[in-house]
């Protein structure tokens, strides 16, 4: 059902005390006859009591039903016509928003942060939405870059001057910021940062304007945080939420995107035959238009769970369209995982070689990258295929080189010590397939999130 006007607009005209009582008369006159808007009108949260004050409320001066209706459609189509002008600025500025990122992008953070804070160029509402999306597109490969992106999006946003609705609107935006600083914190493993940020971010959603897509976004990022505290029944709820949400707004994008992280608490949980169909019906969901990396997370994802769940010749037919995926989609660390699932993948298929060579790549790699927790958990990896062709010289070479590295990495302690436990054992010639369970579990419960190739999000 369409409206006959941009009704969110015009209620945002409306609340923003930027109309006459003439035109809120007029506002009123057309809800009267307008299904259509009526709905809209409840679908953008303003229902209930709002609806009721607006139906009893009399501009002043004259009763509604003595201007014709002639003249009510003159007034709205003015009221119209300069919201279309206020979104052609918004547009306007999303469209200066590339060139202004490219003049702070060749600058020092302390330097960004200056300009943002002081130059009125540069604290523009288009500026701030083009730091989010580089900060979502980012936060996977450079958390830290990601969360100073969206740190700075947070300080222009402070600075916008709204008033009405659009300050609600705007409490959107500065959530959605805050919210963006959490999950970057999340994904470096700062759990009690990432937990003050997501706070912040629901008290200003709080005073939003009541779009469930904004809410549903916030629940989804939560739950990614409560996936990797291993609180499962937390993510569960928040999950169930935000799907709801997202299925009454009907986006069916991202809840697309919520049910692929559902898929990623039933893996958690032991239940990898059940996150499979999650996952193929995530796929159905997506529109990959809007963020084309995800067919390659999705494809990925697939095979990952695939070999997981014992049916690699199934994973295998997914190798060449994920190949292709990540050559124009995928950062440098998630290729890095894709070759890590792809040695997976040869050794559930008995091609031993090929997973030892891959393995060893995707070790080379974090090194140079300087993720001591993905060194752990693929030199694990490795190890296990040693272990099983009875290369013990390999897995005691293995258990000793990579002490070193971890100190340079300024991993947790709880990792060095579970990684003790490996090295010892390899010195008495005493390694099971047991203990490296044991270490590759106790290091992933050192980094507060779960590391490998199986869950990109």
């Amino acid at each position: 059902m369409s409206s006959c006007y941009e009704t969110p607009g015009l209620l945002a005209a409306l609340l923003g005390e930027r109309m006459s009582p003439l035109e809120v008369g007029a506002f009123l006159a057309h809800l009267d006859v307008c299904a259509a808007c009526r709905k809209l009108l409840e679908e953008f949260g303003f229902r209930n009591e709002g609806l009721a004050a607006l139906a009893t409320a009399k501009p002043p001066g004259r009763a509604r039903g003595s201007i014709s209706p002639e003249a009510y459609s003159v007034v709205l189509d003015r009221v119209f016509h300069s919201i279309v002008e206020e979104n052609k600025e918004i547009e306007h500025q999303r469209s200066a928003a590339p060139a202004l990122f490219a003049e702070l992008e060749g600058l020092s953070s302390s330097q960004q942060e200056l300009l943002v804070r002081n130059s009125g160029r540069y604290q523009v509402w288009g500026l701030a939405e083009e730091l989010l999306i580089r900060a979502r597109h980012g936060w996977t490969d450079d958390p830290y870059r990601s969360e100073e992106l969206a740190q700075l999006a947070v300080e222009i946003a402070d600075r916008l001057r709204v008033s009405g609705f659009r300050a609600r609107l705007l409490n959107d935006l500065k959530a959605e910021a805050w919210s963006y600083v959490a999950n970057c914190r999340r994904i470096r493993s700062d759990h009690f940062g990432a937990q003050k940020a997501f706070r912040k971010a629901e008290l200003l959603l709080a005073g939003g304007s009541g779009d469930r897509t904004e809410r549903a976004r916030l629940l989804d990022l939560e739950a990614s945080l409560s996936l990797d505290s291993r609180d499962f029944q937390g993510a569960e709820r928040l999950l169930t939420e935000a799907i709801e949400e997202y299925r009454a707004s009907n986006n069916r994008h991202l809840e697309g995107r919520s049910l692929m992280n559902w898929a990623r608490l039933l893996r958690r949980r032991g239940k990898i035959e059940e996150a499979i169909p999650v996952l193929q019906r995530a796929r159905t969901l997506i529109d990959v238009s809007q963020e084309p990396w995800l067919a390659f997370a999705l494809s990925k994802n697939s095979i990952a769970y695939l070999v997981e769940a014992g049916r690699a010749e199934e994973a295998q037919k997914l190798l060449p369209e994920v190949r292709e995926l990540a050559q124009e989609h995928a950062s440098r660390l998630e290729r890095l995982r894709l070759l890590w699932t792809e040695g997976l993948l040869c050794k559930a298929l008995g091609q031993e070689e090929l997973a030892v060579e891959a393995l060893k790549q995707v070790r080379e790699g974090f090194i140079v990258a300087d993720i001591g927790y993905d060194v752990a958990l693929v030199s694990l990896d490795l190890a296990t295929l040693y272990l099983e062709a009875g290369l013990t010289k390999e897995v005691r070479k293995l258990a000793a080189e990579s002490v070193p590295l971890f100190a340079s990495s300024g991993v947790h302690r709880e990792l060095v010590m579970a990684w003790s436990l490996f090295r010892e054992a390899a010195e008495q010639e005493a390694v099971t397939l047991g203990v490296l369970q044991e270490v590759a579990s106790r290091i992933r419960q050192a980094q507060g999130r779960p590391s490998g190739p199986a869950d990109s999000l």
